[in-house]
């Protein structure tokens, strides 16, 4: 993708009727490629950027597909806290091929989160 961090994100809340990122660039330590071409950004990046496009907003439900996969330790601990910040404001809803890894982890930080296998659904 040819367009910067900061345009992509800016025209995702425009189009949404929000005008600043500053907070949810804030949120997700994405200051340092805030000014980069998301096609340069690694994996991790990428999914922050993602995930701060899905949030801009403050949406009533959040839909994440693979948000673990091929990212670092310390990109992971930042989405679980940010998924556990707006949990009281919305539904989130997490599709992932790690169940066991993602049952165990919600299981222990959400104590009224539903975790379903589909292969047993």
């Amino acid at each position: 993708m040819s367009i910067r961090t900061s345009e992509y994100l800016e025209s995702m809340a425009a189009y949404r009727g929000y005008g600043d990122v500053r907070d949810i660039v804030s949120q997700l330590e994405i200051n340092s490629v805030i000014n980069k071409k998301i096609g340069t950004l690694s994996t991790g990046y990428r999914k922050r950027v993602a995930l701060a496009a899905a949030l801009v907003c403050n949406p009533r439900l959040v839909m994440l597909d693979e948000p673990y996969s091929s990212i670092d330790s310390e990109t992971w601990e930042l989405i679980d806290n940010i998924l556990l910040n707006i949990k009281a404001k919305s539904t989130i809803i997490i599709s992932s091929h790690i169940f066991p890894n993602i049952q165990e982890k919600f299981s222990a930080l959400w104590a009224e989160t539903a975790v379903y296998d589909c292969r047993y659904l």
